[in-house]
């Protein structure tokens, strides 16, 4: 990693341990159904960060959405259904590049 890249990541961290950053599981657990937001809003958000929903799901309290990136690259977003802030962003890697299968890992 490159000394400038390490420096922000570094920043990143300090700033999220400091705001009391939860684990993405406790964000999303509190409000009942009812008052989430339509499924097309996350569909929405995803959107606005650069991605393609391919997936949405409801899991953990969370819209959680399989996207593709423009890059090529995977990931699991995860939405908070009541005010759609992003509380996690995980890289999906295809375990086919590791023992041929066609199972997805998630990193």
């Amino acid at each position: 990693m490159k000394p400038r890249h390490f420096s922000a990541a570094l920043v990143a961290l300090l700033a999220a341990s400091a705001a009391g950053a939860a684990p993405a599981a406790d964000d999303c657990q509190t409000a009942p159904r009812a008052q989430w937001k339509p499924e097309a809003e996350a569909r929405a958000a995803t959107e606005a960060l650069g991605y393609r929903a391919t997936i949405i799901a409801a899991r953990a309290g969370c819209y959680e959405v399989t996207t593709a990136h423009k890059g090529g690259k995977r990931f699991s977003l995860k939405f908070d259904p009541t005010d759609m802030r992003l509380v996690s962003r995980t890289t999906i890697k295809d375990a086919r590049d590791r023992n041929g299968d066609s199972e997805l890992a998630v990193r």
